[in-house]
Parts: structure tokens; C-alpha cells; sequence
């Protein structure tokens, strides 16, 4: 019986241990007046969307993880990011459609994330003045995917590199 107890609490005392970290980051970047965040998950970013303060301070934003949860569209309601970095993200092409709503957005970078296939030709953000691409190898991004994404976005600087 205890143990069933103990079970039956992990995923409550996980939860709370989660909100308690957010809270924490949140507080550590209101206090610094930081315009950077750097999460793996998505509950910071709903976190600082409801500071309206703080939400408009942030002009940076590097995430890694899977993209694939909803909170992730918060993003837009942080109204001053000009730069995202994406590093080790699965499931890109959930959080593209945010991307191309995200009009103060001038800069992007995905590095070591999904096969690109899926998501870069969705890519469409006129916004987007800076591209940066790069995987372990060059031919993770093929050259009808870059020039797909290229039409979509005629005025963007497209950087392919690999290690």
C-alpha cells in the first residue's frame, strides 16, 4: 500500500519540481533584466509571456529539446525577439508555423536539429534577414530544399555549414 502511495505521488512531486524550476529561471531573469533566454522546455516561455514587461525585454531566444508541445507558440507573445537559436530540436516542423508569424524575428539559427526535409521548405517569414543552417554533414541540407526555402524568402542570407 505505501508503495502504491509513493507511485501515485512521483508524478505530483515531478510536476511541482518542474514548476518550482520555472519559477526559479523566471525570477533569475526578471531580477537580471536579461534579454536572452535559454530553455528546454516551453513552460519558461509561457512563463515570460504573462510578464508583460518582461515579454517585451526579450530579444533572444535559444531553445533545444522537442519542439513539439503547444506552449512553444508563446514565442509570439514575446513581441521583441529578433534572434532564435534552435540546437539539438526534434520535431522542427511543429514550431515553423510560429516562426513564420514571428515579424520582429531578423535572424535564425538551427543547428544539429530534425532532418530538414519536413520543415525548411515550410520555412515563410519575410522578416527573417538571416538564416543560418547547420548539420553534421553538408548534405543534410539539400540544395532544392535551400533554394525552396530560398523562393519563399527572397530577401534572406541563406548560411549552409557542417562540421
Amino acid at each position: 500500500m505505501v508503495v502504491l502511495s509513493i507511485a501515485l505521488c512521483v508524478p505530483m512531486l515531478q510536476k511541482y519540481s518542474h514548476w518550482r524550476q520555472t519559477e526559479l529561471d523566471f525570477r533569475k531573469i526578471a531580477e537580471a533584466r536579461s534579454t536572452t533566454v535559454s530553455t528546454y522546455y516551453p513552460e519558461l516561455l509561457e512563463r515570460l509571456s504573462r510578464d508583460e514587461q518582461v515579454a517585451k525585454r526579450i530579444i533572444e531566444v535559444h531553445l533545444s529539446g522537442n519542439l513539439s508541445s503547444p506552449l512553444y507558440s508563446d514565442l509570439m507573445r514575446l513581441p521583441n525577439v529578433e534572434k532564435i537559436e534552435f540546437m539539438y530540436a526534434r520535431e522542427v516542423d511543429k514550431i515553423v508555423p510560429t516562426i513564420n508569424r514571428m515579424s520582429s524575428l531578423k535572424t535564425a539559427t538551427f543547428a544539429y536539429c530534425d532532418p530538414s526535409d519536413s520543415w525548411l521548405p515550410e520555412l515563410n517569414n519575410d522578416s527573417i534577414r538571416d538564416l543560418r543552417l547547420h548539420g553534421y554533414q553538408l548534405s543534410f541540407f539539400k540544395a532544392p530544399l535551400v533554394a525552396s526555402c530560398q523562393a519563399n524568402m527572397p530577401n534572406c542570407s541563406i548560411m549552409v555549414t557542417s562540421d
